[in-house]
């Protein structure tokens, strides 16, 4: 029962957003397995770091398949999941996801897109972002004045980053 109701959260979420098409979805995943078109994230090592979606403290966090994980920053240090989901794509609507520069806390405006959102803590959003740390990109969730990402064991803050939208027209 769970896992249908935390799909449907999800999918919430992103109908909120106003940014999910019929055909995107978030998809449980587990053990570092992906199914079909998954964005990615970021990169690290030269390897492309899926995007992923990981439950604590009762809402999701945006993260990184690491292994078999979703690994993701919560609370100062770096979780990891071995249950999570992956949004799910088709060739056509991924075209209509991109990433845009942001930094201090700032969600771009831009008319004609919408940012990710993947959960919410009490009332306060936390949108998709990705930074750059220690030579990879990683994605995390905006929090603050900065992009909170896994890495290492903990989680980082990042000033510099980029947010995940999806352009609705």
């Amino acid at each position: 029962m769970r896992k249908k109701t935390t799909s449907a959260l999800l999918v919430a979420a992103f109908l909120m957003a106003g940014a999910l098409l019929a055909q995107d979805k978030w998809v449980p995943g587990s053990n570092g397995h992906v199914d079909g078109f998954t964005l990615y994230g970021g990169n690290e090592n030269g390897k492309n770091l899926f995007l992923c979606a990981g439950y604590m403290g009762g809402t999701y966090h945006p993260g990184k398949i690491v292994g078999s994980n979703c690994n993701f920053g919560y609370g100062g240090q770096e979780i990891t999941a071995s249950n999570y989901y992956t949004l799910q794509v088709t060739q056509e609507s991924l075209k209509r996801y991109s990433w845009h520069k942001a930094a201090n806390g700032a969600i771009p405006q831009l008319n004609g897109y919408v940012p990710i959102e993947v959960g919410r803590e009490g009332t306060r959003i936390l949108y998709v972002c990705r930074a750059p740390y220690q030579g990879g990109v990683h994605p995390g969730k905006v929090v603050g004045s900065n992009c909170n990402i896994g890495w290492g064991g903990r989680e980082v803050l990042v000033p510099n980053y980029e947010v995940l939208m999806f352009r609705t027209n």
